[in-house]
């Protein structure tokens, strides 16, 4: 546990005089993904699309629903890039010692480097949804109800975070520290070293289980959430360091 200490140590320090950044950005992405999340009903229900006391689509009105959603889909994806913007600003605060506002934005500041986002973004989406997509599927066919859905709800939770952390979350910090390769690069250059380092990645957030438990309570969330993404760019950014 040494070097997750001192990991630790250095994103407590790296936080301070960037914490504001972090915490606006973090803040500001949760509620993208709540109005995301709520936007669709919100402009259904007007268009009689969704009936709120059946919880279903109105007979009739399944390609109108399926146009929103493609839309919500769409804004999603177009937004995404804001994503690897905070990133960027926690990769900054542990690599240069300083991050600012512009940071959260750098993904929007040309049409290739937005489009080679969109890319990356898409193409480790399409992978995380090929991986997870299943498992939801059997859950609503054959766990709708009882204590079986609930055990399946967590099974599928749990699964869909393994996933992430394997599949996803290195090359994410890679493009977010260093965008300067191609978009394949960042799809298909890190499974190997996803799978290495999954142990160091694991072991960084048994370390940090105290930190990650209190994220269940607003205020201690507020610093757990710019506390945990400048130790996870740090500990990738020098696991990346030592693999070259």
């Amino acid at each position: 546990m040494k070097k997750e200490k001192i990991i630790r140590q250095q994103a407590r320090e790296a936080l301070k005089g960037n914490f504001a950044v972090l915490i606006a950005g973090s803040l500001a992405v949760a509620a993208a993904v709540i109005l995301l999340e709520n936007v669709l009903y919100l402009i259904a229900l007007p268009l009689g699309f969704y009936d709120l006391e059946a919880d279903a689509v109105v007979p009739g009105k399944e390609a109108g629903m399926a146009v929103l959603m493609t839309g919500v889909i769409a804004l999603a994806v177009a937004l995404s890039p804001f994503v690897n913007g905070l990133l960027r600003a926690a990769g900054n605060a542990v690599t240069k010692g300083s991050c600012s506002v512009t940071d959260l934005f750098c993904f929007f500041q040309s049409p290739l480097r937005y489009f080679k986002t969109l890319a990356v973004n898409l193409g480790l989406g399409c992978l995380y949804a090929v991986l997870t997509t299943p498992l939801r599927i059997i859950g609503s066919l054959w766990f709708a109800d009882g204590v079986f859905a609930v055990v399946w709800t967590v099974v599928t939770l749990c699964w869909s975070v393994f996933v992430f952390l394997l599949f996803l979350h290195y090359p994410l910090a890679a493009y977010a520290l260093d965008d300067s390769h191609g978009a394949l690069h960042y799809l298909f250059g890190y499974i190997g070293f996803s799978f290495r380092r999954f142990g160091a990645l694991l072991t960084l957030l048994l370390s940090m289980a105290g930190w990650l438990a209190l994220g269940f309570f607003i205020v201690p969330l507020l610093y757990t959430v710019p506390y945990l993404l400048t130790a996870l760019m740090n500990s990738a950014r020098w696991l990346f360091a030592m693999e070259n």
